[in-house]
């Protein structure tokens, strides 16, 4: 008896101590949330994986703060950005080493558009820049790069993996199910070339890329079809080339745009981190109303019970974890509509319930 007493006790003070510490780490956290001052810029950082959400995460992750970035954290940020006082202006950081697709790139200039809106510039700075990038940041008031930079302005492209003939010599026959003629995945392994419905498709896509790209330069850059495909010949661009050629307006080191910005050398400029501003309340500017609309996602490969991120397949969604959030949002009473987004290896899409 003495001896699961002593157990019990030894358990129940180590739940406690973990308690505590998760507290402690809490009111820290909280405790040095430093505060935005006036006339600061917000800086966004397109950089890295960018998912569509958060995934979901374990306790050491959120408590660790390694909140991956989203384009739910950017376009909410934005669009917070545009009506606080507290902001003078938005800095665009780019970095060619993105994920974000043409989608998540049209969204973020949607965004930058309200920002703009609302009377606040919109600066993009970057010291690589390539084609899917510079999508975005012709959205911005100025494009600014430093001296050392480059610009890769290459044209669209699309390719396809065939592996039937790799197949064939291992002795190995594929036993896939294909849907149709237009759904062309199987025809990695059953065909040694692309279908012609399969080019088709591919064709259509790039056409579209092509338009939304021309008409977007031709409006925010002034550049025609023929100055485009011109510059798309010449492809590699130095910080200089790229600047007599009216796909940059400025030339200078991150110091420099802070001296332009606050006005004096030495000044500091007055800075907002991503990581900081999602931190504030989007009710305190306004965003609230008598009724909510649930955005319930779905992303990544359906495997499992229940949502979570796998060593091989990365991101998961779950089925009990699907109809757990879509169960929540009926039950409850504030929510007068559910907008259902899904990404997954067999495609994207949103359905309005």
């Amino acid at each position: 008896m003495k001896a699961f007493f002593r157990s019990f006790f030894a358990s129940f003070l180590a739940l406690t101590v973990l308690i505590a510490l998760v507290i402690g780490i809490i009111t820290w956290r909280s405790s040095r949330k430093p505060k935005i001052r006036d006339h600061s810029f917000l800086i966004v950082d397109i950089h890295g994986q960018i998912l569509e959400y958060d995934p979901p995460a374990d306790i050491v992750s959120q408590l660790l703060e390694r909140d991956p970035l989203t384009l739910q954290k950017i376009l909410e940020n934005l669009e917070k950005a545009s009506v606080d006082d507290r902001i003078d202006g938005v800095i665009l950081k780019l970095s060619s080493s993105n994920s974000a697709g043409m989608a998540k790139l049209h969204e973020i200039r949607r965004a930058v558009r309200k920002v703009q809106e609302a009377r606040k510039k919109v600066y993009g700075f970057s010291d690589a820049i390539d084609r899917k990038t510079y999508y975005l940041a012709a959205a911005c008031d100025s494009i600014i790069v430093p001296p050392p930079s480059y610009i890769i302005f290459t044209g669209f492209l699309t390719t396809t993996e065939h592996f039937k003939g790799s197949l064939e010599k291992l002795g190995i026959e594929p036993n896939v199910h294909r849907i149709k003629d237009y759904k062309s995945a199987a025809e990695m392994v059953i065909r040694k070339d692309m279908s012609r419905e399969s080019r088709e498709n591919k064709t259509w896509i790039l056409e579209e890329y092509w338009d939304m790209f021309a008409e977007t330069l031709a409006k925010d850059r002034e550049l025609s079809e023929e100055e485009i495909e011109d510059l798309m010949e010449h492809a590699l661009f130095t910080a200089e080339e790229a600047q007599e050629r009216g796909l940059i307006d400025q030339i200078l080191y991150w110091d420099e745009l802070e001296q332009i910005l606050t006005g004096e050398e030495g000044r500091e400029l007055r800075t907002v981190s991503l990581a900081r501003y999602v931190q504030e309340d989007p009710e305190k500017f306004g965003f609230k109303g008598k009724k909510k609309i649930a955005v319930i996602h779905a992303q990544g490969t359906i495997a499992g019970r229940e949502s979570g991120v796998n060593p091989a397949l990365g991101v998961t969604m779950g089925h009990e974890t699907v109809v757990a959030d879509l169960r929540r949002a009926r039950l409850n009473e504030d929510i007068a509509a559910v907008v259902f987004g899904w990404t997954a290896a067999e495609g994207k899409g949103w359905a309005v319930i």
